[in-house]
C-alpha cells in the first residue's frame, strides 16, 4: 500500500520498500512499518504466527500457540482479501522492535496509523485492536472498538490519564462492522489528532499535552492485558508523519477499491 523508497532501494540492510511487491501498494510514501495480511506471513494454525512488516522487516508473531490468531486467505467481509482473525479472548500479536521505537505514535512528534478490520466481538468495552498501552495507567496509545456502544476510540496517555481521547461517533451511534480507520497526530497541528473512518471522513478529533516518556510497552496487536481485538484484521500501516489531505483522499479511495471499506 505504500512505498518508503525506489524499488530495489534497501534501509540499513533490511527490507526493501513495499512498491517491489505491488505497485498497487504506493498510496503514500515513506511509512515506518506496514503489514498486509496476504505478504510475510508466517501460520501454523494452533503453533505460530510470524506477520512480516514490508517497509523495514521488523514483525509481529506469537508462538504461544493457544494465543495464535487464525488466518484467512480469503475473507469475505474484506473484499475476499487475507486477514489475520482473533478470537477475542485472548489472541495477541507482538512486535520484536522495543517500545521505545513506537514513542513516535504518542509524543505528538507526528504520526499516522491505519488499520483495516472488521469487529465481531459483542461484549466487552476494550477491544484493542492496536496498542502500547493498557489504559490511563500507562504511557502510550490505542485504538480500540468499544463493543460497548459499538464505536471505535483512540486514546493517547501520558502515564497518568489519557490525555487524547477520541470516540468515532456518538455512544448511540453504530460504527460499521468493517472499517478503514486511520488517526493522525502531531502537536503541530490543531487539533491534536483526527480519526478518520474511512480515511476520506472525519469521525472525531482530540487535543492534550502528550507524553513524551517512552511507551509503557512494545507494540500489541489483535489484543493485550486490557482488552482483545475480536473479528479480522487485514492491514496495519504506521507513518512517522501526519498525511496530507491529498494522501488521505487517496488512501481512502484504496481502501474501498481493496477492501470495500
Amino acid at each position: 500500500m505504500v512505498a518508503s523508497r525506489r524499488a530495489g532501494a534497501r534501509r540499513g540492510g533490511r527490507a526493501a520498500g513495499i512498491a517491489q511487491l505491488e505497485a498497487g501498494w504506493t498510496v503514500a510514501p515513506n511509512a515506518f512499518a506496514g503489514w498486509r495480511a496476504d505478504l510475510g506471513m508466517a501460520f501454523s494454525a494452533g503453533a505460530s504466527m510470524t506477520w512480516t512488516d514490508q517497509i523495514g522487516g521488523s514483525t509481529l508473531s506469537q508462538s504461544t500457540g493457544s494465543l495464535v490468531p487464525g488466518y484467512s486467505t480469503s475473507d469475505a467481509n474484506l473484499g475476499g482479501r487475507a486477514s489475520v482473525q482473533p478470537d477475542g479472548t485472548d489472541d495477541t500479536l507482538t512486535s520484536n522492535l522495543t517500545a521505545s521505537a513506537w514513542n513516535f505514535v504518542h509524543d505528538g512528534t507526528g504520526a499516522s496509523v491505519l488499520v483495516v478490520c472488521r469487529a465481531t466481538k459483542t461484549s466487552g468495552a476494550t477491544n484493542n485492536a492496536l496498542a502500547t498501552s493498557t489504559g490511563s495507567a500507562n504511557r502510550g496509545f490505542r485504538l480500540i472498538h468499544n463493543s460497548t456502544n459499538d464505536r471505535c476510540q483512540f486514546q493517547v496517555s501520558d502515564g497518568a490519564t489519557n490525555v487524547i481521547s477520541i470516540n468515532g461517533g456518538a455512544s448511540t451511534a453504530v460504527e460499521p462492522v468493517s472499517l478503514s480507520i486511520l488517526v493522525t497526530h502531531t502537536t503541530a497541528d490543531t487539533p491534536d489528532a483526527t480519526m478518520y473512518h474511512p480515511p476520506g471522513t472525519s469521525r472525531g478529533t482530540g487535543s492534550g499535552t502528550v507524553s513524551v516518556l517512552a511507551a509503557a510497552n512494545t507494540l500489541a496487536a489483535c489484543g493485550n492485558s486490557s482488552g482483545f481485538f475480536g473479528g479480522s484484521i487485514a492491514e496495519i500501516v504506521f507513518w512517522k508523519r501526519t498525511l496530507t489531505a491529498g494522501e488521505i483522499t487517496a488512501l481512502a479511495a484504496y481502501t474501498l477499491a481493496r477492501y470495500g471499506v
